[in-house]
């Protein structure tokens, strides 16, 4: 069995903002870097960041720093290295899970929630270039939410990821982030983890080079291992109904009979309002709050004969 994130409920919404070296101080122990090599000649094919999630040293990276059937190791921040071995991942949303071989138990990071982050918040990227021997920091800001592909990220992913229907969305953030700290944790000034580093953009102009990155937020992260862990593989959940853009909302085409929106209450010709208080004004809108979560139920805001109603769903 593989075991899940830390739970969210450990998120504190009271705590107060630490300095940059505190959250450092919190965070650096349980970040470190990956190294990749060829399982035949033993060359370094590859690097990238990740960080520990569990005592026993499970840990979560960027399932595209991971290459199958290679052999890991991985460098602590204290310069010392160890053996890893992947567990599991999900390629479409590019979200790995590895154990790190380690007698100690080891310090894991601190789980935020990645839905109270604001735009122009102070976060640090923490993660591991080519020339580091230790871990590097990079302090920067929140650009944007729930940005679903840039276009210097669809020409990087080339179809590889999930599409935007399937609730995939970025943390696009400003700063240095660069190569390597794919993998690694962005951390808010509370010192807890609110996204996972997926891509990082640089674009060189005559005043210098521009840095972007894009996370992944860390409430989307654990929905996907939570069904690593339960199931073993990665299943969006059945709705059972069809709808379109209209005016206010999604309006409902058509109910699979027996299906989770039939049981629901929606019927066709409802305007679906809201999700779990989040508005709806285009279908993308909607598979970015049912996301991969399964087993899960969705408040519904409903216009039904021009009244408001309010339903329950059951993904």
């Amino acid at each position: 069995m593989i075991p899940a994130v830390v739970g969210l409920s450990g998120a504190n919404t009271f705590l107060k903002d630490l300095s940059t070296a505190e959250v450092c101080e919190g965070t650096l122990p349980s970040v470190f870097r990956i190294l990749v090599y060829h399982p035949l000649n033993g060359t370094l094919v590859g690097i990238g960041s990740g960080f520990f999630i569990r005592p026993d040293g499970t840990a979560l990276t960027a399932c595209h720093v991971i290459i199958p059937q290679h052999k890991l190791k991985v460098k602590l921040d204290n310069g010392k290295e160890l053996e890893a071995k992947f567990l599991a991942g999900h390629h479409p949303t590019d979200i790995g899970l590895i154990k790190v071989h380690t007698q100690d138990l080891v310090i894991p990071v601190k789980v935020g929630n990645s839905d109270q982050l604001k735009r122009g918040e102070q976060v640090i990227h923490i993660g591991n270039t080519m020339f580091s021997d230790s871990n590097d920091i990079d302090v920067g800001y929140v650009n944007k939410l729930d940005d679903d592909t840039p276009e210097w990220l669809k020409s990087q992913l080339k179809g590889d990821m999930a599409p935007p229907e399937s609730g995939l969305s970025f943390i696009k953030t400003t700063g240095s982030v660069r190569p390597g700290f794919s993998g690694g944790p962005l951390v808010n000034m509370k010192g807890e983890v609110v996204g996972l580093i997926s891509r990082v953009f640089v674009q060189m102009h005559q005043t210098g080079p521009e840095h972007e990155g894009a996370s992944i937020p860390i409430n989307f992260v654990e929905t996907i291992i939570k069904q690593l862990e339960e199931r073993g593989q990665v299943e969006r959940p059945y709705i059972g109904c069809s709808f379109m853009k209209v005016e206010g909302g999604l309006g409902i085409l058509k109910v699979q009979p027996g299906s989770p929106a039939e049981a629901s209450g929606l019927k066709v010709g409802d305007v679906l309002l809201a999700v779990n208080n989040k508005k709806m004004k285009h279908p993308e809108d909607f598979f970015k709050v049912i996301g991969y979560q399964k087993g899960v139920e969705f408040n519904l805001e409903v216009l039904r004969s021009q009244k408001t109603i309010n339903l329950t769903i059951s993904a």
